[in-house]
């Protein structure tokens, strides 16, 4: 007794499958990288709805496929951030008059230059996979950004022209050390 289907519609179905599985695994395998990694790390920040919308604004997010690009990435944000800041920051001493307020911008001055020096550090220890310096490194650079928005709140109290990029380089910090420290488990 013969098989029901002729070896050419048996092959044409398994094909089918064949076609199937391959399809769905490309699509699960894609989804587990890039484009579920995101949330995976930032669920893992302070503020996740930041997370995710920082690494969205950077396209090479959409290919990343492993978590140490992705570290690259969030310490490129971190890195343009604290330049950007650093830079206004230099701008607003230069057109300030108010001695107290250009006292403040100065200590901030100092802890942009250290978050700077803080991120290009990360750079030697992304090459001989340091993550556990690379978490230390990214932390000490928010910790920059937080002591620079409290010279603001030290008497007379000013309201800070930096709160949102302090805040910014803290939260982009954060996503860098947490990047890090699932790079080291």
């Amino acid at each position: 007794m013969g098989f029901p289907y002729s070896s050419s519609s048996l092959m044409i179905s398994l094909l089918h499958v064949l076609l199937f599985i391959d399809h769905s695994f490309a699509r699960t395998n894609t989804d587990t990288l890039g484009v579920s990694l995101v949330p995976e790390v930032c669920q893992r920040t302070p503020n996740p709805d930041f997370c995710v919308s920082a690494l969205h604004s950077d396209p090479r997010t959409i290919d990343i496929n492993d978590l140490g690009a992705l570290l690259e990435v969030s310490l490129d944000l971190a890195s343009s951030n604290a330049t950007g800041t650093s830079n206004k920051i230099r701008s607003l001493v230069l057109k300030t008059r108010d001695p107290a307020l250009k006292a403040r911008l100065e200590v901030c001055v100092n802890e942009y230059d250290g978050a700077l020096e803080n991120i290009e550090e990360t750079n030697e220890f992304l090459k001989s996979g340091d993550y556990d310096s690379i978490n230390l490194a990214a932390l000490g650079a928010g910790n920059h950004a937080d002591s620079c928005e409290g010279a603001f709140k030290q008497s007379p109290v000013y309201q800070s022209p930096l709160s949102t990029d302090n805040l910014n380089l803290k939260l982009l910090s954060d996503i860098a050390a947490a990047i890090a420290k699932m790079l080291e488990a």
